[in-house]
């Protein structure tokens, strides 16, 4: 079982914040029938900080994702937004852009469809989601990410 808050709330929350620094108080544990096990906080996809039955203040300055794993496990996030920077990262977005490239040409090329239609339906939409991501990626760059 893995347990995961940020100031006493659970994954899922959002963090609106209004100012250059986010304070965040964070408790994590996962423990399994042989006993406790490690655990990771994760910001943005890369480890902050590592241990057992954590209770950890952490200071963050950007927008993104906060979670908590460990072998076989993964909280869903809690989600930090400072006002004026928006979460998101270019580079996620863009490997996001390839994998869509790699679907759209097995679409083409292997797909079967009841119709045309329904073919072009599916391409419709991977290209409003890569679009999407374009979005994510100019957004990052205007941020440095």
């Amino acid at each position: 079982m893995l347990f995961f808050t940020v100031n006493g709330q659970l994954a899922g929350t959002k963090f609106n914040v209004n100012g250059k620094k986010a304070k965040l108080e964070i408790s994590a544990k996962a423990l399994s029938p042989e006993g406790e096990l490690p655990v990771e906080i994760v910001f943005n996809g890369k480890v902050i900080q590592s241990g057992t039955s954590m209770n950890e203040t952490i200071i963050l300055e950007d927008s993104g994702c906060l979670a908590v794993r460990t072998n076989g496990a993964h909280s869903n996030p809690v989600f930090v937004n400072f006002k004026g920077r928006p979460a998101g990262m270019s580079e996620p977005a863009e490997r996001f852009i390839e994998i869509t490239e790699q679907l759209e040409e097995w679409v083409n090329t292997k797909g079967l469809f009841y119709s045309e239609e329904q073919k072009q339906e599916v391409l419709k939409v991977l290209e409003e989601g890569k679009n999407v991501y374009r979005g994510v990626i100019e957004t990052a760059k205007k941020f440095g990410r």
